[in-house]
């Protein structure tokens, strides 16, 4: 006589797919709107899932923010542009964009702030953020000076927004005073030798 065939449990119910990026979107909003002082709950009330679930998912608000941001990354657009110049300004108003004044700025800058404290969450916003579009930025600041990224002889105003250039565009500093494209000139060429200028 044959054995009957044993019984299988299951792991449970399987993860819900809508309730990580309800949460992470809540995790933002939140943050942005309360910085230092957000929490959990009222994560779990404005995203509509109970706080054991998050649970479940995240140990930490700290978990969760830095989920957010890697959450928040994504490939970054090159411009088609043929004129380097151009290329490098698209890259610093692409920046701003992003950073200063789109949907995620309140969260990015948050975030800025909670960095000094807490070196997984700068870890995070380095690698997920700020880093990818400090490459973009050097490598198209270094074609614009005709140079290689690696060995050319940029102004050092340019290496030093290379190094922070996101942070700087999260400042909203190029629309407020200074125009992308100027902001591009000035970096190569250095201060007080804009286009025009009579030494070019």
């Amino acid at each position: 006589m044959s054995q009957p065939a044993p019984l299988v449990r299951g792991r449970g119910r399987p993860r819900d797919p809508i309730i990580r990026p309800r949460v992470l979107e809540a995790t933002r909003e939140i943050a942005a709107a309360r910085a230092s002082r957000a929490s959990i709950s009222a994560i779990a009330a404005l995203s509509g899932v109970g706080k054991p679930t998050i649970y479940l998912r995240w140990s930490s608000l700290r978990e969760m923010v830095i989920d957010a941001l890697h959450d928040a990354a994504a490939p970054l657009a090159q411009p088609s542009l043929s004129d380097p110049m151009a290329r490098a300004a698209w890259v610093i108003a692409d920046d701003e964009a992003e950073l200063a004044r789109g949907p995620r700025a309140g969260f990015y800058r948050s975030v800025i702030f909670w960095t000094p404290r807490d070196g997984a969450v700068d870890q995070a916003l380095e690698q997920a953020i700020l880093g990818p579009r400090r490459e973009r930025l050097r490598a198209a600041l270094a074609e614009a000076a005709g140079v290689a990224p690696s060995d050319g002889p940029m102004t050092g105003a340019a290496v030093r927004l290379s190094e922070a250039g996101p942070l700087v565009a999260a400042t909203g500093m190029t629309s407020a005073h200074i125009g992308a494209e100027d902001l591009v000139v000035v970096l190569i060429r250095g201060i007080g030798r804009q286009a025009g200028d009579p030494s070019d």
